[in-house]
């Protein structure tokens, strides 16, 4: 994918600039990142979540975190998006959908011992968040741990009797 640029990126823009100035409040990082990705700007709000998270000392980093991964995969920079999937888990290792993710996009590079590691946990945190259940599938289909498969497959019937996952 070739680099995108935006109208948002020089810092004297004022929304950046505000975002800069570690004074704009989660609330309104999220509504101003979505409205650029609504107009088809996915670097403009990753920018724009770079410049809060630098300035920031919001307890809720690992929201925006989240999200900046979210939208650094989007843009193919999967380096950059595993080591902010890392920090928003460092700084609040209960937030599923950043271990999910980060679960998620381990496989997608071939990272897939790493992610079946990540996958456990994220089963361990809440088991009944059932996509980690097909991140789990996806990882013991991969590798062909049939011995996997027969171990969990009891577990997801009785957690979830009506899914319809594919283990049965």
């Amino acid at each position: 994918m070739p680099a995108q640029t935006s109208a948002l990126a020089p810092a004297s823009h004022p929304v950046m600039a505000r975002a800069a100035s570690g004074d704009m409040p989660l609330a309104e990082l999220l509504s101003q990142a979505q409205a650029l990705q609504a107009a088809g700007d996915t670097a403009g709000a990753e920018a724009l979540y770079a410049a809060w998270i630098a300035h920031s000392a919001s307890p809720l980093q690992h929201v925006a975190l989240f999200n900046r991964g979210t939208l650094l995969t989007a843009l193919e920079r999967r380096d950059e998006a595993i080591a902010v999937y890392l920090r928003a888990i460092e700084l609040d290792p209960g937030y599923p959908d950043a271990l999910e993710d980060y679960a998620e996009l381990l496989f997608m590079v071939g990272r897939v011992e790493e992610s079946s590691r990540e996958t456990e946990k994220l089963v361990k945190l809440d088991p009944l968040f059932i996509i980690a259940w097909v991140r789990m599938r996806d990882v013991v289909i991969a590798q062909d741990r049939r011995a996997d498969i027969a171990r969990l497959t009891p577990m997801l019937r009785s957690t979830f009797p009506d899914s319809t996952l594919g283990w049965y």
